[in-house]
């Protein structure tokens, strides 16, 4: 017998460890597996397997606007607050 279709794993890619086969006939004799990806490991900034740089992380995180309706609904209370305290101000005067 003999393995073909042996596929190595690497950082990003998955890998198969080989169907084992029979050299006189061509049977397969056993199916081979999928092999996770590795994943990248990292130092320095780069991987020590592939070499492939680092994502780079921003130093504070961008405002992502979850908040962002919270904020509008307050600023529409408050502008509509505004407004009627006009109103009532004028009907008094």
């Amino acid at each position: 017998c003999e393995e073909i279709n042996v596929v190595e794993a690497t950082c990003d890619k998955d890998g198969y460890t080989g169907d084992l086969v029979c050299k006189d006939c061509g049977a397969t004799v056993e199916k081979g597996e999928a092999i996770k990806a590795t994943g990248h490991t990292y130092k320095d900034g780069k991987c020590t397997v592939c070499g492939e740089k680092a994502p780079v992380k921003p130093e504070k995180s961008p405002n992502t606007g979850d908040n962002s309706v919270a904020s509008f609904a307050v600023a529409g209370l408050v502008l509509a607050a505004i407004a009627a305290a006009a109103v009532a101000r004028r009907r008094y005067n």
